[in-house]
């Protein structure tokens, strides 16, 4: 027995130090057909135990810290950040945003597909989030390497409208400071958390709200979606009474795209009644239309006669 307890603490032991000074870091960014979307906030909420907390930007990124069994969630200090400019593809002028943790001398390169050196800029900025305005030249892809305190950061700009003899330019625009839509403002506050936990995740930008639910395991960047008419994430089809049912995101939630289309059909002059059958009603008593449009029930008869 004293062995069997010995063997087992040496396990929990050997788990735990395993576990020891990992994390996981999870971070947001948003797309919309393909184009790069600026989030104002991103909250999480756990849903397995309660609790949330939201993130601003540029510090969109949570670091989950195992310290053995237990787990929690702090925000990460702020890092050199450079993000994708927007928009992008773009025609005449883009905008480019770099987060600078501390005043710190910025050295910033544009070149092309050859690897020719465009432009390059050297500036001194103070901490805080920069914003750069670009305009092309006649080239159709540009690289923007940015570099601070040893950290280097490109990313691929296209151009679909350039203009032959134009000379390229990158302008400081000044210093930014995000400020948090009201929404996001009501929504601060604590997110404990163990491994296995579920997390809804909702994003908020001018475009509205993009939400899915995941229960993360490693380090991994969530794209939220803010494009119409787009599947929810993990689960673009369901089964349900034998009828299959494609899904749509609409801001935080997963609908159905089909209507509702279960039960037997019965006739419009008929009552629906709590007889223990679904009974629904057609168009034109057809059930083809049932097929196509869906089934048409009273609330009692949807509910089953079931008080809520």
């Amino acid at each position: 027995m004293k062995k069997a307890l010995f063997i087992l603490s040496m396990i929990v032991v050997i788990l735990a130090t395993s576990l020891m000074g990992q994390n996981i870091e999870l971070s947001f960014t948003g797309d919309n057909n393909g184009q790069a979307v600026s989030l104002d906030s991103v909250i999480i909420r756990n849903v397995s135990q309660g609790g949330e907390v939201t993130l601003y930007p540029p510090d969109l990124t949570l670091t989950l810290i195992i310290t053995g069994i237990e787990s929690e969630i702090i925000k990460q200090n702020p890092v050199f950040k450079l993000h994708q400019n927007y928009p992008n593809p773009f025609k005449n002028k883009t905008s480019v945003q770099l987060h600078v943790p501390g005043t710190s001398l910025i050295k910033m390169i544009v070149s092309n597909l050859l690897g020719q050196n465009l432009l390059t800029s050297n500036k001194v900025l103070d901490a805080g989030t920069h914003t750069f305005l670009f305009t092309p030249g006649n080239e159709k892809c540009y690289f923007l390497t940015a570099s601070c305190d040893g950290h280097t950061k490109t990313i691929k700009m296209l151009c679909n409208h350039g203009k032959a003899g134009q000379s390229i330019s990158l302008g400081h625009s000044g210093q930014t400071v995000p400020y948090p839509s009201f929404k996001a403002l009501q929504l601060l506050g604590e997110l404990p958390f163990e491994m296995g936990d579920e997390l809804l995740m909702i994003a908020y930008s001018e475009l509205g709200g993009s939400g899915m639910v995941k229960s993360p395991e490693m380090s991994q960047e969530y794209i939220m979606q803010f494009a119409v008419n787009i599947a929810c994430p993990g689960l673009d089809s369901l089964l349900y009474e034998d009828q299959l049912y494609h899904t749509i995101q609409v801001g935080g939630q997963c609908w159905m795209k089909e209507n509702l289309n279960v039960g037997v059909m019965i006739m419009g002059n008929q009552t629906q009644t709590n007889n223990g059958t679904i009974e629904k009603y057609c168009y034109g008593n057809s059930t083809d239309l049932c097929n196509m449009r869906g089934g048409l029930f009273k609330w009692d008869e949807l509910m089953q006669y079931c008080a809520i």
